[in-house]
């Protein structure tokens, strides 16, 4: 997702990709470290949090009426934490749609929710399929590798 959002032009900077990709790399290094070091049973929490990525929003609007200087990696960072969150609501809801019947969102809602809390039941297509992606990912990685192959063929990557 992060590559979708700043892909580069002619003429374009790295460092607005960087930023993006970074902030898009948050909420899962925050979330499954986390995880992985006991601290919670879920994957989903702080990173994943609205509460988090509200506060980053009002904290770049605050630096950029301040014009402070970092506010423009700032308003990038939490635009590609914005846009995993995006991301992960969707597949959600495909995952739900496609194998579990479930859609498991109360992760945004995070210190007040976690996933155990709430949950909303669909109708699933595949309900016996065993597999660990979901159409949509496959579909986004496809679609990125052709943008990516096309844009080095212009000379834009």
């Amino acid at each position: 997702m992060a590559y979708l959002l700043g892909r580069r032009r002619p003429g374009a900077r790295l460092p607005r990709f960087a930023w993006l990709a970074c902030g898009a790399l948050v909420p899962d290094a925050l979330d499954k470290s986390a995880m992985l070091l006991g601290l919670t049973p879920y994957g989903r929490t702080v990173g994943h949090s609205l509460v988090l990525w509200a506060s980053m929003l009002t904290v770049w609007m605050w630096a950029a009426g301040l014009r402070v200087p970092a506010a423009s990696a700032l308003g990038l960072v939490t635009a590609g934490g914005v846009s995993h969150l995006a991301a992960d609501l969707v597949d959600d809801v495909v995952e739900g749609v496609e194998r579990t019947g479930f859609v498991f969102s109360a992760w945004a809602g995070w210190p007040w929710t976690n996933p155990d809390m709430w949950s909303v039941r669909v109708d699933h297509l595949w309900p016996y399929a065993r597999h660990a992606t979901t159409s949509l990912e496959l579909l986004t990685i496809a679609m990125t590798l052709g943008l990516l192959a096309r844009d080095r063929a212009r000379g834009a990557a």
